[in-house]
């Protein structure tokens, strides 16, 4: 986990993004699964930042989604910058108290 938190670092140097990545993927996982169900409507998310295929599938269904953990994090962060609103940001004020 901690090789995955200093590489988010070493290409972010954003503490809010480190915030984020923690409240949306605790384990770090890149290959993490979360379901939430709307509307009797089964949605699932991928990944680091809990990626939604139905909003970014050319992100999810990208071969390297699943085998490249570094690749994966660029596009958390490429997102992230682009304005993606993320509600793992939500909890920062929890998350944070976890980092020095």
């Amino acid at each position: 986990m901690q090789e995955k938190i200093n590489y988010a670092w070493s290409i972010s140097k954003d503490h809010d993004f480190i915030y984020m990545l923690e409240g949306e993927n605790a384990l770090w996982d890149f290959t993490r699964q979360s379901e939430v169900v709307k509307n009797g409507v089964r949605e699932d998310s991928w990944g680091f930042c809990q990626i939604h295929r139905g909003w970014h599938p050319e992100i999810v269904n990208d071969k390297r989604f699943f085998t490249d953990w570094r690749w994966q994090m660029r596009e958390c962060l490429r997102l992230w910058k682009g304005g993606t609103r993320f509600y793992g940001f939500d909890n920062k004020w929890y998350v944070k108290t976890k980092f020095k």
